[in-house]
């Protein structure tokens, strides 16, 4: 993401914020789950800090990637 500036003024690198919403909505983890992860990864973070990431952050996300996504007519099969 070239854009930077929704990670101003934060504590945290951006590629940890990224990481943790890329594990957090590919994998079924938890809060806790998250923060085990990344206390392995040697970032000590608490859970309240990931579940506000990805509030603040998945709809931004989310809103970013339907610009690039693809319109489809109804068909999901590729020929």
């Amino acid at each position: 993401m070239k854009k930077l500036f929704y990670f101003r003024y934060r504590h945290f690198d951006h590629m940890i914020i990224i990481q943790c919403l890329r594990w957090y909505l590919r994998y079924p983890l938890s809060y806790r789950n998250l923060v085990e992860t990344m206390k392995e990864c040697g970032v000590d973070v608490a859970h309240l800090t990931t579940l506000r990431w990805i509030q603040h952050y998945c709809p931004i996300f989310a809103k970013e990637i339907c610009y690039y996504a693809r319109p489809t007519d109804g068909v999901w099969q590729y020929h």
